[in-house]
């Protein structure tokens, strides 16, 4: 082989080298696709400059008080920014067991995509208080979403019991609607 076709070679070698490792780059920096609370369409996750949600270290300072914790939760899940609101509120459980607080730990849970976690949080919240209105509407929605239409429709029928002329209750009674359609 002469010379040049090896010169070919190699720098054809080395512009596919470069290539992949190009298109590497910005795949692996593209944060991932994870649902939404809100019709599961796909939203990208937000990158936290912290190094993961149990660590203390990073750019992120999370306050050490329990009101702050729970405003901070807040405000990112205002933002649909789980990851963060969930951290936040997991501090806060840390310090005050609020079944308010837990539940919106488990709706955090299910905007990042884990429902089965999600439903766990709940379930936590009826134990303790098996009236509150939220956490049962929360897993009709969340059972629904992960095709268990017979729980959906047991705990849509409690939040109607519960509060029938709630917030919720015009997207409890669609739901049951739906799944009534299904059956």
């Amino acid at each position: 082989m002469s010379r040049d076709k090896s010169n070919s070679r190699d720098y054809a070698i080395l512009a596919v080298i470069a290539l992949v490792v190009a298109v590497g780059y910005f795949v692996l920096r593209t944060p991932p696709m994870v649902p939404t609370a809100e019709g599961h369409r796909p939203q990208r996750q937000q990158q936290v400059p912290h190094s993961d949600m149990a660590g203390t270290s990073g750019s992120l300072q999370f306050p050490q008080d329990y009101e702050s914790l729970v405003a901070m939760g807040n405000r990112y899940m205002d933002q649909q920014e789980y990851t963060i609101a969930a951290e936040s509120y997991r501090r806060a459980l840390a310090l005050n067991d609020d079944t308010d607080v837990r539940v919106d730990f488990g709706t955090c849970l299910h905007g990042m995509g884990l429902s089965g976690r999600a439903l766990e949080e709940f379930r936590k919240v009826l134990e303790a208080r098996p009236d509150h209105a939220i956490a049962n509407f929360n897993i009709a929605v969340v059972s629904y979403a992960t095709g268990q239409a017979d729980s959906s429709r047991v705990y849509a029928k409690r939040y109607l019991t519960l509060e029938p002329d709630g917030r919720a209750a015009p997207t409890a009674r669609e739901l049951l609607e739906i799944l009534d359609s299904e059956s």
